[in-house]
């Protein structure tokens, strides 16, 4: 499972009006399921998962309680649970201003500072994927 979690990577900026992936393609939209909130919650169900916090079903909830148990990486897991709120916020956002679910965001849509803001949860989502590589032993 923690494997599969790091199926979807976030892209790595966002560059004029648009996001640039890892291997340097650039695309028109950031799709936030894809980008955003599968990796996020992904992750999340698997730290959960490892402590058997299955009860727990809220993202942001299950990253408080990593953040609890691994007080090492406690600064990690709460910037991964305001990653997912910012994520969230924006989609919402959007979503409303244009009437729709928000999934697929061009950047000439975002003000500067959302854009700073998604630039910010990209980043922890890469930390993220790189700290649960680590802990799990992934390849």
């Amino acid at each position: 499972l923690a494997n599969d979690a790091m199926a979807n990577l976030p892209p790595v900026t966002i560059f004029r009006d648009s996001v640039m992936d890892k291997a340097g393609v650039l695309w028109t939209c950031i799709d936030t399921k894809v980008h955003i909130l599968y990796p996020l919650v992904d992750v999340a169900r698997v730290y959960a998962l490892e402590l058997n916090e299955e009860s727990t079903t809220n993202t942001i909830n299950r990253y408080k309680r990593a953040a609890a148990h691994f007080t090492e990486s406690a600064e990690l897991f709460e910037a991964a649970a305001e990653a997912t709120r910012v994520g969230l916020a924006i989609q919402s956002v959007v979503g409303h201003r244009r009437g729709d679910a928000g999934q697929y965001i061009r950047p000439d849509e975002l003000n500067k500072v959302d854009q700073e803001r998604l630039k910010n949860v990209f980043r922890t989502i890469v930390k993220l994927l790189d700290y649960t590589a680590t802990h799990f032993q992934l390849a």
